[in-house]
């Protein structure tokens, strides 16, 4: 997020306007870093996010994720999820109220927002309601405590909006992807092409996507596409 920042103070738009050779390369490199965090978003929503390039088996984690996530947009339990509503908790760090479900009986997730469309916010770890730290990243930590710790947020900061699935993810892939296509080479561009028009649920051949690539990407497309995926 900070390096996407500072390339935006350099160029502020890589899409409608003219652009020098050195500010096309801008875009790319901040195209590369938003990238880069829907990549590292995933990852957090994942045991093995090798298994949405089919290289192994389906991530029992990353399911129960796309569960959580189809829940917070609409309240709806999808096929093969079962969710149980643990009622609200309060960190009182930062004095910041979620839902906490339980997804297939296994994965916590934390709910933001009164009204939906709410949600999903990204967690890294566990740790108590009373402090971020220790900030244990596995059940089988010493300091692990199954009473008291919940699976912890991202964002430490009080001030700070929350971080969830569908700001990082969403607005990274959109971002991302127009901000390289303005600086990508013909092969490049073609990948590009391809990887958002599988996104939007389209199909892809002769160089041509069967719908339109000019749409933005939508949380309940990324929910399908992970879930095709996965």
């Amino acid at each position: 997020t900070t390096a996407s920042n500072y390339y935006k103070k350099v160029v502020a738009t890589c899409s409608g306007v003219t652009l020098s050779d050195s500010a096309k390369d801008v875009c790319l490199y901040g195209g590369l870093a938003q990238t880069v965090k829907a990549t590292t978003t995933i990852s957090y929503l994942s045991d093995d996010v090798g298994a949405l390039s089919g290289e192994r088996n389906a991530d029992p984690k990353l399911s129960a994720s796309t569960c959580a996530m189809q829940y917070a947009i609409d309240g709806s339990t999808a096929a093969g999820c079962s969710i149980t509503s643990n009622g609200n908790i309060t960190f009182t760090s930062t004095q910041k109220t979620y839902e906490s479900i339980t997804v297939n009986g296994s994965f916590e997730y934390l709910i933001a927002g009164a009204t939906a469309p709410k949600r999903t916010v990204i967690t890294n770890g566990y740790c108590a309601l009373d402090s971020f730290t220790p900030r244990v990243l596995s059940t089988s930590d010493a300091a692990y405590n199954a009473a008291t710790f919940h699976v912890c947020p991202v964002n430490e900061n009080a001030a700070a909006t929350d971080l969830t699935t569908s700001e990082v993810i969403v607005q990274a892939l959109n971002d991302g992807t127009d901000s390289i296509g303005v600086a990508a080479s013909e092969d490049m561009q073609k990948s590009i092409d391809e990887f958002k028009c599988e996104i939007l649920g389209g199909s892809y051949n002769n160089n041509s996507c069967s719908v339109s690539l000019s749409q933005t990407v939508t949380e309940q497309q990324i929910i399908d596409y992970i879930n095709i995926k996965n």
